[in-house]
């Protein structure tokens, strides 16, 4: 944001827990609330992937999703946007998506997935087999169809591929990736902050 600030832009941060998120760090930028996803309640497994972790997070109900984007896309009418900086906002990214505007994906390998299918384990040191990894994939994608069928687009031939629209920057290094494996061209290596070092 301070980069943003200093190119002539004027960030807007929206934030899960609006201002009272923020405070402690003593941000000075306005921020409004995040649309939230509260799914009803449901056990699954370890997330073994991405797609997996967001079926686990709410993605696999669509009420849920459906309402999490449009709340989104409603945000970027109240106040549009010329770019969405997203941080772990999938759901943002989504919406970016359906609204034609332009997205950029950013924060450590584990929030922005690598161009790959299926999308690689979060596990590197369990033996995950490829078509546990191909099933959930294809439970992701049977997950976001209404979606798709309610804003009009096609659905996607991969998990990746529904975020393919957003450039991503991943902030780590290679070794720091939290997919061993991972298909990407660059990392930009960690984003260290002066005053607190993190």
């Amino acid at each position: 944001a301070d980069a943003c600030r200093q190119m002539g832009a004027s960030p807007l941060i929206a934030a899960a827990g609006g201002r009272r998120r923020l405070e402690p760090i003593g941000e000075d930028y306005p921020v409004i609330d995040a649309p939230l996803m509260v799914p009803p309640p449901r056990r699954f497994p370890l997330s073994l992937s991405y797609a997996g972790n967001l079926l686990r997070n709410g993605w696999w109900h669509s009420d849920t999703l459906t309402g999490a984007v449009r709340g989104w896309l409603d945000l970027f009418e109240t106040a549009p946007p010329d770019r969405l900086i997203a941080e772990h906002a999938p759901a943002a990214v989504v919406a970016a998506r359906i609204a034609g505007l332009p997205c950029t994906m950013v924060g450590t390998g584990f929030t922005v997935p690598p161009e790959a299918s299926p999308l690689p384990s979060l596990h590197p040191w369990l033996a995950v087999p490829t078509s546990v990894l191909e099933r959930t994939e294809r439970d992701f994608l049977d997950a976001i169809s209404p979606l798709c069928a309610t804003y009009g687009f096609a659905p996607p031939q991969t998990a990746s591929d529904l975020f393919r629209r957003a450039d991503r920057l991943a902030c780590c290094d290679p070794e720091t990736d939290h997919y061993a494996a991972a298909q990407r061209s660059s990392w930009m290596g960690p984003v260290l902050e002066s005053a607190t070092g993190v």
